[in-house]
């Protein structure tokens, strides 16, 4: 004995499909043109400074916050 399936079934598996591919594009499309060009030109730092800021010497002990005792 052979199933049909009926007819709204697929037809709803079609637009489910659609919707899918109509918001992946979108979605695509939005991270295409959000992070294709991250970093804007005028704001970029000379190396010298970002080694500067990562690799200087730490503050001393005497110039952290004190802890607050209870």
């Amino acid at each position: 004995m052979v199933m049909i399936r009926p007819k709204k079934t697929t037809q709803l598996s079609h637009q489910i499909v659609l919707i899918l591919l109509i918001k992946c594009c979108l979605l695509w499309i939005l991270w295409h043109y959000s992070f294709s060009h991250p970093v804007a030109q005028h704001m970029k730092v000379d190396d010298s400074r970002i080694q500067q800021q990562f690799f200087s010497p730490s503050l001393p002990a005497s110039s952290s916050p004190k802890e607050l005792k209870p």
